[in-house]
C-alpha cells in the first residue's frame, strides 16, 4: 500500500506539472498573437550616418584596471536585456523588458575576452549603433555612451578573443604597465584599508556632450590629413605604396576607422594642451594607441618575430617626415 500511495502521489505531481506547462504555453501563444511579427522592426530602412564611438580597450596583465573597475559587469546572464514572461497579482500575464547593464552611459567591461561570443556580439551592436535589439524591437541607448573594457593577455584558457570587427570599434587600446616606486606604495595603501568614500561627480551628461562637440571643431591642417592617409596606405599590404616591412610582415593593416581615431584623438590632445588646432606631435602621440590593435601579423611576420610597434614606427618615420606643425 505504501508503494501504491507513493506512485499515485508522483502521478498527481506530474499531472499538475503538465497542467502548469500547458497553461504557460497557452499564455505564450496568446502573447504571440497579441504581438504580431513586424519585419520593419528587425530591418529598419531609415537612413543613418555612422559616427565613430568613443570606446577604450585596456590591455591589463597586472589586474590594475580590474581593481579600479571591480563593479563592472559581474552579474551573470544577458548584458543587453531580455523579454521576461511575468504575471502580476491579478493573474495578468505579459512580457516585460528587463534591461541589462549595457543600458548605461559608462559601461565598464572587466576582462571582456571572457565574455561569450553572444555577449560580445550584443555589445558590438551597442557600440556601433548605440542601440540594442531585443525580441525584434530597437531600444536606443541614452548618450553619452562609452565602453571602457579590460582584457588580460596572460590567461587564454576559457577566453574568446575579440574579433577584428569588434576591436575596430574601440577608439584606443591602452597598455597598462606595471606600477613602480611610489605608485606601488599608494596602491598597497589604498587597497588594504577601509573603503574610501564615493567620488563626487565632476560634470554631467550635457556638459560632456558639449565637450565632445567642441573636440570635433578643432582644426587639422589638410597636409596633416594627407599624411595620416599616407600612413594608412603604408600599413596596407594590398596597397602599392605599402612600406616594405609592412608588406612582408602584416596580414592586414588599419582601415578608415583607424585614421578617424588618430584624428579625433589628436584633436582631444590638442584641447588638453590648450591649442585650437592639432599638430604633428599630437598625431604621433596618439598613433600607437589608435592603430596597433587594428593591425595583425602574417605568417612571415610571426616567424621572424617582428613587433607591430616596429612596423608602425617605420611607417610613421617614412610618411610623416618633413611635415611642419
Amino acid at each position: 500500500k505504501g508503494i501504491w500511495r507513493t506512485t499515485r502521489a508522483r502521478e498527481r505531481g506530474c499531472a499538475a506539472a503538465r497542467g502548469e506547462e500547458r497553461d504557460s504555453r497557452e499564455g505564450c501563444a496568446a502573447a504571440r498573437v497579441s504581438r504580431p511579427f513586424a519585419p520593419s522592426r528587425l530591418h529598419p530602412v531609415e537612413p543613418r550616418v555612422e559616427r565613430l564611438g568613443e570606446h577604450a580597450l585596456e590591455r591589463d596583465p597586472f589586474g590594475l584596471a580590474v581593481e579600479a573597475e571591480r563593479h563592472a559587469m559581474q552579474e551573470r546572464g544577458r548584458r543587453d536585456g531580455a523579454q521576461v514572461f511575468s504575471e502580476d497579482a491579478q493573474g495578468r500575464r505579459a512580457f516585460q523588458l528587463m534591461k541589462g547593464p549595457v543600458f548605461g552611459q559608462l559601461v565598464l567591461a572587466d576582462e571582456i575576452n571572457r565574455a561569450t561570443p553572444r555577449t560580445q556580439s550584443a555589445l558590438l551592436e551597442a557600440m556601433a549603433e548605440t542601440q540594442v535589439t531585443i525580441a525584434g524591437e530597437r531600444h536606443a541607448i541614452e548618450p553619452p555612451f562609452t565602453v571602457l573594457a579590460t582584457q588580460n593577455p596572460l590567461e587564454m584558457e576559457g577566453t574568446y578573443p575579440l574579433p577584428e570587427a569588434q576591436l575596430d570599434r574601440f577608439l584606443l587600446k591602452l597598455l597598462v604597465a606595471r606600477p613602480e616606486g611610489e605608485h606601488m606604495v599608494q596602491i598597497l595603501a589604498q587597497t588594504t584599508t577601509a573603503p574610501v568614500t564615493m567620488p563626487e561627480a565632476m560634470t554631467d551628461a550635457g556638459a560632456l556632450l558639449a565637450m565632445r562637440a567642441v573636440c570635433r571643431d578643432v582644426a587639422v591642417a589638410t597636409p596633416l590629413l594627407e599624411r595620416v592617409a599616407a600612413v594608412l596606405r603604408a600599413l596596407d599590404p594590398a596597397d602599392p605604396q605599402c612600406a616594405p616591412l609592412a608588406k612582408r610582415a602584416l596580414r592586414f593593416g588599419p582601415g578608415v576607422r583607424g585614421g578617424q581615431s588618430v584624428v579625433l584623438a589628436a584633436k582631444a590632445r590638442a584641447l588638453l594642451r590648450g591649442a585650437a588646432n592639432a599638430s604633428l606631435e599630437d598625431l604621433r602621440s596618439v598613433a600607437a594607441p589608435a592603430l596597433l590593435h587594428r593591425m595583425a601579423l602574417g605568417f612571415d611576420g610571426e616567424a621572424e618575430g617582428v613587433a607591430l610597434e616596429r612596423v608602425l614606427d617605420e611607417a610613421l618615420d617614412a610618411r610623416l617626415d618633413g611635415v611642419k606643425s
